[in-house]
């Protein structure tokens, strides 16, 4: 992907952010200063997209069975006869084999960025922890944390381009946006088809 093409659909996301739905975002992410900087950044990140990608499948400590779209809705949760919760999947759309650390930072985007803000390193220790209760081998802490990075630097143009959804649905000029009174309006939270391409772009 060119930076040109990111640059082009970032703009689109920005222009969501600050003309379309800005009830929608703090007022430090409708900071035009902010918004110029990020859609640089991104557009730089782009132009090595493959370098990447051959990146996260370089190492064989960081290959297993993922899953690339476990987002909340696409999951169950139960308590079994003892109490104890448990989850399972409805979705496998998403499933097979590639980096689990760059799947797991990727199905962060649904999640609500000022929580992730506070538990994404948490998150991380987590999964290190639990690989080796599991049988599996201690991965290199910093490796996983740049891994972790370099997903999330790498992926604007994909939750940018998720909005072409929620304009399909609702067209740009309607109404529906300007009537949206903030992230949890029950226009977006109980719409799944609204909810999940606004919210993966915050």
């Amino acid at each position: 992907r060119t930076s040109n093409a990111t640059r082009n659909m970032l703009i689109i996301g920005c222009d969501f952010i600050v003309n379309t739905c800005p009830q929608l975002f703090p007022d430090e992410l409708r900071s035009r200063s902010f918004l110029r900087q990020f859609v640089m950044e991104a557009s730089h990140v782009a132009q090595y997209e493959t370098e990447l990608n051959m990146y996260f499948g370089s190492d064989w400590d960081f290959f297993s069975l993922t899953h690339g779209n476990c987002q909340l809705d696409n999951a169950f949760y139960y308590n079994n006869a003892d109490g104890k919760l448990e989850a399972g999947l409805w979705d496998f759309g998403g499933f097979g084999f590639s980096n689990p650390v760059n799947s797991l930072a990727r199905n962060w985007i649904a999640a609500e960025p000022e929580v992730m803000v506070d538990v994404s390193a948490d998150i991380l220790e987590a999964f290190m922890d639990e690989m080796v209760k599991q049988g599996g081998k201690q991965l290199d802490r910093n490796k996983v944390f740049h891994t972790a990075r370099l997903t999330q630097a790498s992926f604007p143009f994909s939750t940018a381009s998720m909005l072409t959804w929620a304009y399909r649905l609702k067209p740009k000029n309607s109404d529906f946006w300007k009537n949206i009174k903030d992230r949890w309006d029950p226009e977006v939270l109980n719409n799944f088809s609204i909810r999940f391409p606004t919210s993966n772009w915050r």
